[in-house]
This record gives structure tokens, C-alpha cells and sequence, in this order.
């Protein structure tokens, strides 16, 4: 159970109490903080009111007032004043406010714990920090639409375009319901759909118009080596692109075509580095005695330009931040 006083939700539920471990152990502070799960706080009205306005508020009205301050569930007997945040929360909010201590974030409840706190004291400068610790960690690769909503929520826009980015590596069906998402609108969620169908639609144009090789390149590497390697003409490919001869090997073209479908679901170069949508092509390049002897290596040389320009493209797409 808790109760909202003049400035803090603070916590009624009686309990025994432990002293935290330090720094935040020493007695001569002059404020005393008791966490949801009883562990007691010992700190500085100072640091506190220099990082929080809320608490600064609190302290001030405090001071002012003739008599003992009531904060609804009021002072737990032991000078502690109840706060409805849990120990670990709290651990980490004053290790901002500590000047002798770094604030160091290992699992993903900490940061949506700590940030609530952070946004219900006002704790601006903790809020970056958080923000700060979200990008240096390893939550944009691993949980990327739970970073996208949090970023949304507390209005981290660098944030969310990053995580955006990184959701591109989660097909739809892959993506899930996530309850970070409970707490941004159906336009924000609408906003990374888009987002998503956009970066297919410039992947996509990669494969499918192929004005962007270098001439020369194709004819290198994939030319048609006749009986048991028809050749396919593509009328997309630039001017020199085949050095006179617009003939390139078919299992190319077939490597091509299949990759239209598999960047239409992941719409990044990443999915070059290890094509397993390719098989069928490959079966064909191995059944030309030529193409057999080299298709891996030029096909690995042309992959890290494919991949290049992929993200190349998908780059230039905008996420919109606007909502609504």
C-alpha cells in the first residue's frame, strides 16, 4: 500500500528495516530514506535537493514549517521517511547523487525502475545519465523495441532512432509484444511501422535496380560461361557494367532475385554476411565447372559492396518522431 503526500508517493507497509550497505550507511547524514522493501537510507538533504527540485521542495517546506511535517504515511518512528521505490531503485538514485560513487546499470528492470524515479523527482540530470548508460549497454542490440518505447516515453529522440534502427534486424512476426509499449500511443507505434515498411522499400530497390555497381564488376565476377551457366540479361545494370556484354551468369541473377523476398522481411546488410536464403542460387553455380572454382570468393567480394549499399539506402530513410 502507499499514499500520496505533498510531494512523494511514500510507502505504508510496516516492516522490519536494514541498515544499506555504504555509503550509504553512515549516520551523520540528516536525512533518512526507508526503501519499499525496508532497507534504510542514510544521506544529505543537500545532494538530494541539488539533484531533485522535488526533494528540494520537500526539504524547504520542512524547514519553514513551525511543527513536525506529516507526510501522510509520515515518519516510520525512526526518523526514516517511507518511499515507495525498492532498494535497488533507490541504491542506484543516490549513487547519482554521490559524489564518490558511479552509477552502473547490469539488467533492464533497473533502467525502467530508476527511470520513473528519475522522472518522478524530476532528476533531469539522472535521466540523461540513464540515457547515456542505455546506449553504452547492450539493450539497443538484444531489446531494441522495449528501448524504442522507453526512449519514445521519456523523450529521448537520439535514443529512439537508434533502437528504431536496430529493430529493422526483427522481422514482424519476430517482433514482441513488449509492455514498454503500454506506455507510448498507437501513432508512435505506427510511426516505427512505417519506419520499417520505408527501409524494405529502399533495400528492396538495391537488388531490383542495379544502376549503383561499379562498371566492370559484374563482368568480372559473374560472367556467363555458356553451356551449363546460361547467361541472363539485365537491363538495369549501368552502361560498361558487363564490359561490352550485357550476359551474366543466371545463378547470379536467381542469387539476386532471392534476395528481394529476404530483405522485403530484414531490411539490412547485415543479412549478406551469412546468405542463407541462397541455396538454390549456389546449387546452380556449382554445377558450372567454371563458377564452381570461384563463386565464393567473388560472391563474398560482391557481398560487402551489396551489404554497403543496403545500409546505404535504409540510412536515408527517416524515422518521424512527431505524435500524432
Amino acid at each position: 500500500m502507499s499514499t500520496e503526500g505533498p510531494f512523494i508517493t511514500i510507502a505504508t507497509t510496516p516492516g522490519e528495516s536494514r541498515v544499506s550497505d555504504p555509503p550509504f550507511d553512515d549516520s551523520t547524514g540528516d536525512v533518512i530514506l526507508r526503501s519499499s522493501d525496508g532497507v534504510v537510507f542514510y544521506f544529505h538533504k543537500t545532494l538530494l535537493s541539488l539533484a531533485s527540485p522535488v526533494f528540494r521542495d520537500m526539504f524547504a517546506l520542512q524547514q519553514n514549517c513551525p511543527g513536525p511535517i506529516n507526510y501522510s504515511a509520515g515518519d516510520d518512528g525512526n526518523g526514516a521517511i517511507p518511499m515507495s521505490e525498492d532498494s535497488t531503485t533507490l541504491t542506484h538514485l543516490l549513487m547519482w547523487c554521490h559524489p564518490q560513487t558511479t552509477l552502473s546499470l547490469t539488467k533492464w528492470p533497473e533502467v525502467t525502475n530508476l527511470l520513473e524515479a528519475a522522472e518522478k523527482y524530476d532528476m533531469r540530470g539522472l535521466m540523461k545519465g540513464i540515457e547515456v548508460s542505455i546506449r553504452n549497454g547492450p539493450w539497443i542490440g538484444s531489446v531494441p523495441l522495449r528501448v524504442y518505447a522507453i526512449a519514445i516515453r521519456y523523450h529521448f529522440e537520439e535514443l529512439a532512432k537508434a533502437a528504431a534502427k536496430q529493430t529493422l534486424n526483427l522481422t514482424i512476426e519476430e517482433r514482441p509484444n513488449v509492455p514498454e509499449l503500454r506506455h507510448i500511443s498507437a501513432s508512435a507505434l505506427q510511426n516505427l511501422y512505417d519506419y520499417y515498411c520505408n527501409s524494405v522499400k529502399a533495400a528492396v530497390d538495391v537488388p531490383t535496380n542495379l544502376a549503383w555497381i561499379k562498371p566492370g564488376t559484374v563482368a568480372q565476377l559473374f560472367i556467363a560461361h555458356g553451356q551449363g551457366c546460361p547467361p541472363v540479361t539485365n537491363p538495369t545494370l549501368p552502361s560498361g557494367s558487363s564490359a561490352g556484354s550485357p550476359a551474366t551468369a543466371s545463378w547470379w541473377s536467381d542469387y539476386l532475385r532471392l534476395s528481394i523476398p529476404a530483405l522485403s522481411k530484414r531490411p539490412v546488410g547485415a543479412l549478406f554476411h551469412h546468405p542463407t536464403f541462397a541455396g538454390e542460387a549456389i546449387k546452380k553455380a556449382n554445377e558450372c565447372a567454371s563458377c564452381r572454382k570461384t563463386w565464393y570468393t567473388h560472391l563474398t567480394k560482391f557481398n560487402k559492396e551489396f551489404a554497403i549499399e543496403v545500409d546505404r539506402r535504409v540510412a536515408e530513410v527517416s524515422l518521424v518522431m512527431a505524435d500524432g
